[in-house]
């Protein structure tokens, strides 16, 4: 199994790598700063995890030979792309983003795409369902139908 991980800076995506590796294999530090600064893969028991860092920061020839970096380390391609984003700061700027990812790769890259929200604790306090909190937000609505409505929460 091969996965890669995409989302913006600060989203939890190493700490969402360790949660499916079970281990502390990437850095993963709460804070402003970005920790993540180059792609880097780890395996455990037959599972490579590709961690990436903020792609969305780069120019599109520093993003293209990144985007090759990654799928170079989960040769020959990844099996599932995680977007990893924190669900109650999902903006305008977010939506941009994962449009803009998507573009950038073939028209079947939504059929491997699945969603991850982090800070799902956020929602409990809340007292909201992540359907719930989806429904209720048209933006964040349409990008989960992108993905034929995979989506999960974790509670980090």
């Amino acid at each position: 199994m091969r996965i890669l991980l995409i989302g913006p800076s600060r989203a939890g995506k190493s700490a969402v790598g360790n949660i499916i590796l079970g281990g502390n294999y990437f850095t993963s530090e709460s804070g402003s700063e970005t920790v993540t600064k180059e792609s880097m893969a780890k395996t455990v028991e037959k599972i490579t995890v590709v961690d990436t860092p903020n792609l969305f920061s780069l120019d599109e020839l520093s993003w293209s030979h990144e985007m090759e970096r990654c799928i170079e380390l989960c040769d020959p391609g990844p099996n599932v792309i995680l977007w990893v984003t924190p669900i109650c700061k999902f903006s305008e700027q977010q939506q941009g983003l994962f449009h803009a990812f998507r573009k950038r790769l073939d028209s079947g890259t939504t059929k491997h795409m699945m969603i991850i929200f982090t800070n799902g604790r956020e929602l409990k306090k809340l007292g909201q369902t992540i359907s719930t909190f989806i429904s209720k937000g048209s933006k964040l609505c349409k990008v989960v139908s992108s993905c034929q409505n995979r989506c999960n929460d974790q509670r980090m």
